[in-house]
């Protein structure tokens, strides 16, 4: 059965991030592990690793100055249920309790509380209606299952980001049907102190869809949405920008052309490089950055083509490439 394939999940995080969101491609697709330098991209010797796989959920932990993966899908078709922690090297966690075996999970690092959210996904082959719908928070050493009064219905490749504007995590988009259809198009907050989710209810908001991505981008206070697809896999490459309150679509010039599962990250200090290496479908992709220019897409498309979103309204920039690894 085909199914949507979402990268990893972005790390708002300035510097570091980009690196470890580099990282949850390239390990995700290909089992290898890069890290980025000034000029050039450096293989990382290490003596374990998590077993090459595709749909995993990946975020920052702030608690423990660590990037946490949890889950995917092996090319067999098996789903993972193993935890991993990147700190310059892998480590197999171990936990005492944990979610199930998954693919596809919304997750996102919760800066109000120094931990890891993950929400949802599914087992592999995804039937119609089977997705779950559970809430889990990471404390950098074991799984807690929370059970909040209300939650989003159960859905997988839904994406969630931190808004610091708002301390909470931002939860849109998401299915429980394969291929894309029937996408839910509603917002949600999860607060970590009080530990519940709330629904929003914007004037306006993007159209529902599947493997989209977010990212909070520091210069604008907003959080951006760009791209995934809707009913039938037909992707899309709308821009909108979420205050808190309200989403806003934006209609810049030029923009990246429509793609599954772009990955979004906002670098505040440098102009680094990051690298997402394909599986199937996807390509290999440099991109080049401004210091504190905005917000960066990469996605499933032919042609390796970079943008830069250099802040709200203005339009996407195309960058030439640079080295690829």
């Amino acid at each position: 059965m085909f199914s949507v394939r979402r990268q990893s999940k972005t790390i708002v995080h300035p510097l570091t991030v980009i690196l470890w969101l580099f990282i949850a491609a390239v390990v995700i697709t290909d089992a290898d592990t890069l890290i980025a330098q000034t000029i050039n991209w450096t293989q990382v010797a290490y003596s374990s690793a998590p077993p090459a796989r595709a749909d995993a959920a990946i975020a920052y932990d702030p608690a423990t100055q660590s990037t946490v993966l949890f889950g995917g899908l092996n090319e067999g078709g098996s789903v993972y249920g193993d935890t991993w922690t990147w700190d310059g090297k892998w480590r197999a966690m171990s936990p005492a309790t944990s979610p199930s075996p998954r693919q596809g999970p919304g997750m996102a690092s919760d800066e109000a509380t120094g931990s890891i959210v993950l929400f949802g996904g599914s087992t592999y082959p995804f039937e119609a209606g089977a997705a779950f719908g559970d809430t889990w928070t990471w404390d950098g050493t074991n799984w807690t299952q929370q059970f909040p009064p209300v939650s989003p219905s159960p859905r997988l490749w839904s994406n969630m980001v931190y808004d610091p504007e708002t301390r909470t995590v931002l939860l849109f988009g998401g299915s429980n049907t394969p291929g894309g259809d029937d996408a839910f198009s509603d917002t949600w907050a999860w607060n970590g102190i009080t530990k519940t989710w709330t629904e929003l209810n914007p004037t306006s908001h993007p159209s529902g869809r599947t493997a989209n991505q977010l990212v909070y981008d520091a210069a604008t206070r907003t959080v951006v949405l760009f791209g995934g697809v809707t009913t039938n896999l037909t992707p899309l490459n709308d821009t909108w920008t979420w205050n808190g309150i309200n989403w806003t679509r934006h209609f810049p010039a030029s923009s990246p052309a429509p793609r599954n599962g772009p990955s979004l990250a906002y670098d505040a200090l440098s102009g680094m490089s990051y690298c997402s290496a394909g599986r199937l479908e996807l390509v290999v992709r440099t991109i080049s950055m401004t210091p504190g220019r905005g917000t960066v897409s990469i996605g499933r498309k032919s042609t390796p083509t970079p943008y830069q979103h250099p802040g709200t309204p203005r339009p996407w920039i195309t960058i030439p490439s640079a080295r690829s690894c």
